[in-house]
Order: C-alpha cells, then structure tokens, then sequence
C-alpha cells in the first residue's frame, strides 16, 4: 500500500471531508475540513492494533500539527509498546487518572490548610477578647469604658492576656 505524501495532503480541499486516507502500517487519516475556510483541512491520524484478542484503535495526531515523519515515528513508538505488552489507550487513561488524583489531593491539601488557618484566625487571645469588648460594648457608655476598664486592666498581667482562647 502507498504511503501518503506530504503533497498529497497539501492538495486536499474542503470538499474531501470524511475521507479516509490509508497510510499502512495499520495507520490512516480522517480528513478534517474547518467551516469557516474552504480550503483548510486537517488530517487525524489513527493508529489500529491488536493486544490480547482486541482490536484497539488510538489516536496519534493530526497534519499540519505534527509532520508525517512525526506522525509515522509515534506510531512505530506505540508498535514497540504494544509488542511489549503494555496498552497505550489504557496507559494513556491511567496518566489521565493520576493527573486527576494528584490534581484533587492537592486541592484537599490546599483546603486543609486553609481550615487550619481558619481555625488559627477564630482563636482570641484574652488581650482582643477585651478589646473587642471594649470596642463593642464599653464604648457606648458615658464614661467610654474607663469605669469597668480600670479593674480589668490592673487584675491581668501580660501573660494572661496572651492566653489564646476559642471564640
């Protein structure tokens, strides 16, 4: 069977949409026509193979994206793969898999951190408990608080009042 040239893909036109090109190799393009353009065309490779009793058929690229020697080398790569054994459509969906993984357990760790500074930011120390308190509640009083501060001011010490309590 012919290969197909670089040629012959330049000479495609919008009309040989859904053509299908044989290139050997068990490898053959589907030709791609954009709407929007008459002569602009795009050809998906695909690469069809057996393992274990299974007719397999994975994707390789697309021209002019990646060139016909690229193409036809990621095939011959993927042939390798598979002569040892390995599924390439399966591999590629297990690196999928763990790009999800790792994605989400990063996410949960970047929410387990942002709890334990939630948790960091909610706890007062006895110093911002009477602030607030003075801000809040002493100071709509006449004397402005000075009154009830007084007491409070004299009976902590300063190793109370960074005593870190939960709100």
């Amino acid at each position: 069977m012919a290969l197909i040239t670089t040629k012959a893909l330049e000479a495609l036109r919008g009309t040989d949409d859904g053509k299908r090109l044989p290139d050997g190799g068990s490898m053959f393009g589907m030709v791609r026509a954009t709407p929007d353009t008459k002569n602009h065309v795009s050809v998906d490779f695909q690469w069809r193979y057996k393992l274990g009793g299974k007719t397999r058929q994975v994707r390789i690229g697309s021209w002019p994206k990646m060139s016909l020697k690229a193409l036809r080398d990621e095939r011959d790569r993927l042939a390798v793969e598979v002569k040892s054994g390995t599924d390439p459509v399966q591999r590629k969906a297990t690196e999928k898999l763990k790009i999800e993984v790792d994605q989400v357990e990063a996410h949960n760790k970047q929410l387990d951190r942002l709890e334990v500074i939630a948790q960091q930011q909610a706890r007062l120390t006895v110093r911002q408990l009477f602030k607030l308190w003075r801000d809040l509640a002493l100071k709509q009083r006449g004397d402005g608080g000075a009154e009830a501060q007084r007491p409070l001011s004299v009976t902590f010490s300063r190793w109370l009042a960074t005593w870190p309590w939960r709100m």
